[in-house]
């Protein structure tokens, strides 16, 4: 049963919390993860996309979590046309039911206790700050303490909120995204296909991503502050153009950050994934992301927590960690972004010339974004004066 202290609670079992508490339970801390939610990895609310040679670099992947292997990418604009870009070992397309479920097995394997069906409904607090959570669980309340709270509760996390380290995020910060899981489809086996257009995705733009030969996790992500319409309905008049012989398996949807926080800490308090809001701001990828900000705030939670002193300053070891190696990229990409949003579907063509282009004819085993913006943004006196500050 749940215990009344721990050194660490982790509010959330997606991939985030369960890594986090995976992390600091192996550094010897005592942990409890909490998941309001019956099933851990359901319902999926992702395109379940990541690149492979960073997933790799952080867990050593199993077949059961893979359900395809990505080797490129189909890049289709507003016109119809669409170029091909080779990248051996690109990514994988995750089963995210199995990977979030056997993350949190791992978690609980290194010693974290696990609840799911367990509600945070606030979080208890002192001069000195947070130190601990309140909880429902089958209607009935209780109190628990810790030297840290970990929020890895997604977007407009609650914990966050209460915590004083975040707000909830307003339109023109976050994708609104719409995606089923299609069935009796054609797809390119093991190349993930992204549409741009602005009466297709405003602001954001369409995915298919291939499961198997005849299933595909099919959505868009679109700004609410500009779009017209709601997210399914682009998507259904997407699915309807392009695969109208389809079956939906599932329907999915969810909001994805993309404003990037600079505070992920409090006294007592940490944000991690989506409630950190690390995803990133253009291509909406977030597992990545969150699974290195879990490491890295797991790592200082349990060094605080083994000498004590959980004070913010203590903790914002792991805010400037984050943005050393990952933040200031990140808020490059934001301001990219919006750049993006300012795109009308002219320079999405004038765009799609430059990139058939420079990928022409090429394998690319490496991609930085700023390497392709810069000369993108000299291309034409429309960028340069659009995105002069990028350069």
């Amino acid at each position: 049963m749940l215990g009344d202290t721990y050194d660490v609670v982790v509010v959330g079992a997606g991939p985030s919390g369960s890594m986090a508490a995976k992390i600091a339970a192996e550094l010897g801390s005592k942990v409890l993860v909490l998941e309001k939610k019956r099933a851990i990895g359901a319902p999926v609310s992702c395109a379940e996309g990541v690149s492979k040679p960073t997933f790799d670099s952080i867990l050593e992947p199993r077949n059961a979590w893979i359900a395809s292997e990505v080797k490129g990418a189909i890049v289709t604009v507003p016109s119809g046309r669409s170029c091909r870009i080779e990248h051996p070992d690109a990514g994988y397309i995750l089963e995210r039911k199995i990977f979030d479920r056997d993350l949190a097995v791992l978690a609980a394997g290194a010693g974290a206790e696990v609840y799911t069906d367990t509600e945070v409904t606030g979080l208890i607090k002192d001069e000195t700050g947070v130190r601990g959570v309140e909880t429902l669980r089958r209607g009935k309340r209780g109190r628990v303490r810790a030297g840290v709270v970990i929020g890895a509760d997604g977007v407009n996390s609650r914990v966050g909120i209460w915590g004083g380290v975040s707000v909830r995020l307003s339109p023109d910060q976050f994708h609104a995204c719409a995606e089923y899981l299609l069935g009796n489809i054609e797809v390119t086996s093991g190349y993930t296909e992204f549409i741009a257009g602005n009466d297709i995705a405003p602001g954001g733009y369409a995915w298919v991503f291939p499961k198997s030969r005849d299933t595909a996790n099919v959505g868009l992500g679109v700004s609410p502050h500009i779009a017209r319409r709601k997210p399914f309905e682009y998507l259904d008049d997407l699915v309807l153009k392009k695969y109208p012989n389809a079956s939906i398996l599932e329907t999915m949807s969810g909001s994805v950050p993309t404003s990037p926080s600079d505070t992920l800490v409090s006294d007592g308090l940490m944000l991690v994934g989506d409630a950190a809001r690390v995803a990133d701001p253009i291509t909406g990828g977030g597992i990545a992301n969150g699974l290195f900000s879990a490491i890295m705030a797991a790592k200082v939670a349990a060094e605080c927590c083994g000498r004590g002193d959980t004070t913010r300053a203590a903790l914002s070891a792991y805010e400037r960690e984050w943005l050393r190696t990952h933040g200031r990229e990140l808020k490059y990409r934001a301001l990219a972004r919006e750049i993006y949003l300012k795109l009308t579907d002219d320079d999405f063509e004038k765009i799609f010339d430059f990139v058939r282009k420079y990928f022409d004819g090429k394998v690319i085993t490496e991609f930085r974004p700023r390497q392709l913006v810069v000369p993108l943004v000299k291309s034409s006196a429309r960028f340069l004066s659009l995105a002069r500050h990028l350069i």
